[in-house]
């Protein structure tokens, strides 16, 4: 059972988080109540980030993901964005975090200056938290977008990575027949809920998927004197997160990726049963470990 008065949809990025708004999100699932609970939404649709902040500040960092990034499962204070403006208050954290999104939505924001008009600070970091199942957000599976209206990336005949609308637009055919299925009680919970257990990638979708991410770092680069990083959390050993942060690496993205051996372990304390949404300590470990990586990197002072 699922109640959740957010995402929406949206016609240009799939989803987004309905603005100036107290919502809901209780998850249930074998009759075991996962959470219950309240978070807010800013003006422009981003989960508040709670935290000092300096009045002298004039960076930011802004967080950008999934329901991971978001924080479902979560208070507003407990989220990853929370517990690095906690850790950092000489910044202005943002948490663009949206339930159910991927990169493609995040590029289409980037290219529509939406970051521009919705940030006042003239610089700072970009942290998009790439969770393994974004990859096929971008590739457009059956069972990665349910919101047809998504952006719809693809190359075209001069080999060019172009934005072709939404998957409508560009799979007319492939969203309309799955669009229909969608109506069926059967499809919605057998083969939707059903995840087929991929475990790599062909050469050809691994470059689509940095291709997206490789355009993300130009838009970033064009904002101003800003960095832009690609995040792993990898708790779970996946040949996919390994071969996207290779190649990420080696095509000049930065790549923070934390495994298994440093993050809290994959179990029922630190995440959530059945769901795998972390749980308010496992935000807690990741960002100190992106304070203490960042700091490395000289992108952060101590």
């Amino acid at each position: 059972y699922r109640f959740i008065e957010n995402p929406v949809y949206d016609r240009d990025y799939g989803y987004r988080m309905t603005a100036n708004c107290e919502c809901r999100d209780i998850l249930k699932i074998k009759n075991l109540l996962l959470w219950d609970l309240s978070y807010r939404t800013d003006k422009f649709g981003r989960r508040f980030t709670e935290g000092k902040v300096s009045p002298k500040t004039d960076e930011f960092v802004v967080f950008y993901g999934g329901s991971r990034t978001f924080g479902q499962g979560v208070l507003d204070g407990e989220t990853l964005a929370s517990n690095f403006q906690k850790l950092t208050p000489s910044k202005r954290v943002y948490n663009y975090g949206i339930i159910n999104s991927g990169a493609n939505t995040f590029l289409k924001q980037h290219e529509d200056q939406k970051f521009k008009k919705e940030i006042p600070e003239k610089q700072g970091l970009f942290l998009y938290v790439f969770d393994l199942g974004h990859e096929q957000k971008i590739l457009g599976t059956k069972y990665a977008v349910s919101s047809y209206a998504a952006p719809f990336y693809d190359y075209n005949d001069k080999h060019e990575l172009v934005y072709f609308g939404s998957f409508w637009m560009g799979r007319p055919f492939k969203s309309f027949i799955l669009n229909l299925l969608s109506f069926s009680a059967v499809y919605q919970n057998i083969f939707l809920n059903y995840r087929p257990v991929i475990s790599s990638l062909s050469a050809e979708d691994n470059k689509l998927v940095n291709a997206v991410i490789l355009k993300m770092k130009k838009e970033v680069e064009a904002f101003g004197n800003s960095k832009f990083a690609v995040v792993f959390f990898e708790t779970v050993g996946s040949a996919i997160l390994d071969d996207l942060s290779r190649s990420l690496s080696e095509a000049g993205v930065d790549v923070l990726y934390f495994d298994k051996s440093v993050l809290p372990a994959n179990d029922n304390k630190n995440y959530y049963k059945y769901d795998r949404h972390p749980k308010a300590s496992t935000y807690v470990v990741q960002a100190q470990l992106l304070q203490q990586e960042l700091i490395k990197k000289s992108w952060l002072k101590k």
